[in-house]
């Protein structure tokens, strides 16, 4: 005859911090709470190891930003310098195209305009010439647009501005330009 034992075997009982526990239940408990630690140890070890890269290239760009400093500062003297002689050429342009026929061009403006419109502005630049004035109709105005077209060769007149005088509404204040083609 064969004997068996039925019965479960007495379970071991862990004393931890003053409670009673089973011994396979302690087991299960301290092996879980290890994993979870280590666990929590590695993501925060990763978590350290990316932050002290990215510390490091943040420190990298600063130095790099720095050193770029002085190159972005002699950038712009140089862009300040380059627009200064750009004015420079600008003005050698004018004066060097006011000879004798610049002053003809002026004058064959001047005769252009037709009685009843006054300029009181006439700037001549490069490639337009820059006329400010008052004209006592609409009429008139659109008279010296057409005469304007045909004062100087392979120009064109335009209007670039428009308004009632302040003082009287009846007369016109305006903006034009004659631009070379």
């Amino acid at each position: 005859m064969i004997r068996a034992n039925l019965l479960p075997p007495p379970q071991e009982r862990l004393r931890i911090f003053g409670f009673a526990i089973e011994r396979e239940l302690g087991t299960a408990v301290l092996l879980a709470a290890a994993t979870v630690a280590g666990a929590a140890a590695g993501t925060l070890g990763l978590e350290t190891l990316a932050c002290a890269r990215l510390q490091g290239a943040v420190t990298r760009a600063e130095v790099a930003a720095r050193a770029d400093a002085s190159v972005r500062a002699q950038a712009r003297r140089l862009a300040l310098d380059v627009a200064r002689y750009q004015e420079f050429a600008r003005e050698m342009a004018i004066v060097s195209r006011s000879g004798p026929e610049r002053a003809a061009a002026v004058v064959r403006v001047g005769n252009a305009v037709p009685p009843r419109v006054w300029l009181d502005g006439l700037v001549p630049s490069v490639d337009h010439i820059d006329l400010t004035g008052t004209s006592a109709s609409l009429e008139t105005m659109g008279m010296a647009l057409r005469s304007l077209d045909r004062a100087l060769p392979g120009s064109i007149a335009s209007l670039v501005h428009l308004e009632p005088r302040a003082r009287d509404s009846r007369i016109l204040r305006f903006a034009a330009r004659l631009d070379s083609r």
